[in-house]
């Protein structure tokens, strides 16, 4: 996408499609992420410890946190391709109205 000076938005559906899927990409990559064995490790380097105890309770925390972000890339994601989807069908709408 580009906007020209001049107050003019120019919408590039390549582009938006592009977005959508480098978006995807992070969405995907986010619900990859292992969390658990870095807060395990450090909660059996501190045992019996309040910090060990709220150790044990961070990976489900920080997994629904990374999978509420993927959740929502996933939700851009498919708002820029279905843009991309309408700026086309909007675009060929303009190219053949003046015909007839």
């Amino acid at each position: 996408m580009s906007s020209p000076i001049g107050g003019k938005l120019e919408v590039v559906p390549e582009e938006l499609r592009r977005f959508g899927a480098a978006l995807a990409t992070g969405a995907e990559q986010i619900s990859a992420l292992e969390v658990a064995s870095p807060f395990e490790a450090a909660a059996g380097a501190l045992p019996g410890s309040e910090v060990s105890a709220a150790l044990g309770r961070a990976p489900v925390l920080a997994k629904s946190t990374f999978d509420a972000v993927s959740a929502r890339l996933r939700g851009l994601s498919e708002v820029a391709r279905g843009n991309a989807r309408s700026y086309e069908v909007v675009d060929s709408w303009r190219v053949g109205e003046g015909e007839g």
